[in-house]
């Protein structure tokens, strides 16, 4: 599909997903079987899904964790992110909330690469999640759902999960690409 010419306006969610798609991958392609030490540190970023694919992002971290334990990738295609290659470091910062803090408004998660605004709160981007906080709200609201997602909890949910699970997974597209999240959720 010719981009230039396309009236995005004029396409379903689904096409849109599929034009975005392409777009990305065609910017941001890399060849998995590269040799890593050929790449510059400034420009190293494992987490293109296509090292994944092809088990080829282990090189990348090994080379990180030797070279640049605590690497920042600019210009990738989730967006510029920090990859914390060392256990310890990670530990570390995993500990040490008020430092770096899992708060959007503070800089922390942000899904879909959005930062954070006040005055034009998004609200499919800033909704309260656990996961967007810090303690001690984050330890109570783990608190109230983690009995939820033990063995003993889910067992009895198991027939149905596995019956959404497949009707899922029946309803998708088989050998052609498709757009995972849009495909699912629909």
């Amino acid at each position: 599909m010719n981009t230039a010419n396309v009236d995005v306006s004029e396409l379903t969610t689904k096409e849109r997903f599929a034009l975005l798609n392409k777009e990305v991958q065609a910017k941001y392609a890399v060849d998995p079987y590269r040799d890593v030490d050929q790449i510059p540190l400034a420009e190293l970023s494992p987490e293109h899904p296509s090292l994944f694919q092809h088990q080829s992002m282990f090189k990348y971290f090994a080379r990180l964790r030797k070279e640049d334990p605590v690497h920042r990738s600019e210009d990738t295609m989730f967006g510029p992110y920090w990859s914390i290659t060392k256990h310890q470091d990670i530990m570390d910062i995993e500990r040490n909330f008020k430092v770096f803090s899992s708060e959007q408004r503070y800089g922390g998660i942000q899904l879909a690469g959005k930062p954070y605004d006040e005055e034009g709160v998004d609200p499919r981007f800033n909704l309260p999640m656990f996961i967007m906080m810090d303690p001690p709200k984050h330890t109570a609201q783990r608190k109230a759902v983690q009995p939820m997602f033990v063995q003993r909890s889910l067992k009895p949910l198991e027939p149905i999960i596995r019956e959404r699970a497949q009707a899922i997974l029946e309803r998708l597209p088989i050998n052609e690409e498709f757009d995972w999240v849009s495909e699912v959720l629909d």
